[in-house]
């Protein structure tokens, strides 16, 4: 850069997408490399992600209850390990307590399980009404 005489470098925020660095960290470290070189550096920031309004935040509440005594209108978010349902002696005490519930939801879990309609990258819901 010295031969080049360079005054000014533009850069990305260099290792903070796909790589996962902190940005905060990455800044530190370009700070104490170019310290003293008098080049001016400018971080380059796609307008999609310089312009992006943050979503609100999320409001989570932590409650003693079990799954089943919250309010009617609550989702129940449920994480299965799909290998395992496969696996015909396959049992979730969690799933049996909401069938128990909303009777059909195992058997149409199972059925999409064998089907392979269900996948880790997607996310699949099942509406159903309380039959007590």
């Amino acid at each position: 850069m010295k031969a080049m005489i360079l005054t000014k470098l533009g850069i990305p925020k260099i290792g903070c997408g796909f790589d996962g660095l902190d940005w905060k960290q990455v800044k530190e470290l370009i700070a104490s490399i170019f310290a003293g070189t008098r080049i001016s550096i400018t971080v380059c920031i796609p307008s999609k992600i310089f312009n992006h309004v943050p979503p609100p935040q999320l409001k989570a509440y932590i409650t003693p209850k079990e799954i089943l005594e919250l309010e009617a209108k609550s989702d129940i978010l449920l994480f299965i390990d799909l290998e395992q349902s496969k696996k015909n002696d396959w049992t979730d005490d969690l799933v049996n307590k909401v069938n128990a519930e909303y009777p059909s939801l195992k058997e149409k879990l199972l059925k999409d399980i064998r089907r392979n309609v269900l996948s880790w990258r997607r996310n699949h819901i099942f509406h159903t009404k309380s039959e007590n």
